[in-house]
């Protein structure tokens, strides 16, 4: 054995020689009729609710009713034309298709370097959508880094390299069987405004929660939380305010989103510095809609919070399977 497992490297991979045993059986017949093959019965029942889940699989069997958007070009808040025309984030092809496009984007950019119109030619070419958006897409991309997200100077092109994360992947466990009733209990003591017909249905849980944080940043000594959203709400960046977005993130549970994001983050952070507290480290959340990203209304579109502790833990415990 010890031809064959010559070392084994500081990565666990096993290396092997290319000498191969050989294996001698003297009595075939004597073999075959000493072995009685007989069938184990399985005796102990199978956990088929222990499974590994996400918020997007919550949400997967909650039909939300598809939205008809008027567009009213009347409307005294939205100056525009009635022929939609302009290559705008507006007017990018919409659906899922490019929600994933966008994000693959942001992923693989550089904060701090020009985006190169080459590349993003080819990102286009590489998912089906026509050149012909090219210039306009780079110099979106460009405008998202450079928005500030607040009214001080908090903008992604300035972060240092060393203090972000993108895409950070998370694991967490459900210890007991979760259902959706006992969630929006322990959110609704929270937030008075939820009623039967914002809860989120969805089938008994236990097993593993996971996710994927879009990016997690450090700013003024405090850790935030940034969520890029591609949902299309209308043709002109009125459709983008403020009232018209929190709808939306009530609608689509994104206010649930943030709050289990919240507890990968606020559980990350406990086992990364020594003297954490929430109020000291946690700096927040923001949520980003970037087709609001225009050169009409800096910032328009970008909606921050700062999430309930006392949640977040109510929350944590029930995942946890501790008292609440």
């Amino acid at each position: 054995m010890h031809k064959i497992l010559l070392k084994i490297s500081c990565n666990k991979a096993i290396e092997t020689t290319f000498e191969v045993p050989t294996i001698v059986i003297n009595n075939i017949n004597n073999i075959k009729k000493n072995i009685h093959l007989k069938n184990q019965i399985l005796k102990r029942t199978l956990q088929h609710d222990f499974i590994t889940t996400s918020f997007s699989n919550l949400c997967r069997n909650y039909n939300i009713p598809k939205k008809i958007y008027n567009i009213n070009v009347n409307n005294n808040k939205c100056q525009q034309s009635d022929k939609i025309v302009q290559l705008t984030p507006h007017t990018f092809p919409k659906g899922k298709e490019f929600g994933i496009f966008i994000h693959n984007i942001l992923k693989n950019i550089n904060f701090h370097k020009d985006v190169s119109l080459t590349w993003i030619s080819k990102q286009l070419l590489k998912n089906n959508f026509d050149l012909t958006w090219s210039t306009e897409l780079r110099t979106w991309i460009q405008r998202i880094l450079n928005t500030p997200l607040n009214d001080s100077t908090l903008i992604l092109s300035q972060l240092s390299k060393n203090n972000y994360i993108k895409e950070l992947e998370f694991f967490f466990p459900i210890k007991k069987q979760i259902t959706d009733t006992q969630l929006y209990e322990v959110l609704k003591i929270y937030h008075k405004s939820l009623n039967s017909t914002s809860k989120i249905h969805f089938n008994p849980i236990q097993g593993m929660f996971t996710g994927s944080i879009d990016l997690i940043f450090k700013w003024n000594h405090k850790y935030y939380l940034l969520d890029y959203k591609s949902n299309w709400l209308g043709y002109f960046n009125c459709d983008y305010a403020p009232e018209k977005i929190k709808k939306v993130i009530i609608k689509h549970h994104y206010d649930l989103q943030c709050q289990l994001y919240s507890i990968a983050l606020h559980r990350y952070l406990q086992q990364r510095i020594k003297d954490y507290s929430f109020t000291k480290y946690f700096g927040g959340i923001y949520i980003m809609f970037v087709r609001a990203i225009d050169n009409s209304n800096l910032n328009k579109g970008v909606l921050f919070t700062l999430p309930n502790l006392e949640i977040i833990n109510n929350v944590n415990n029930l995942f946890f399977n501790k008292i609440v």
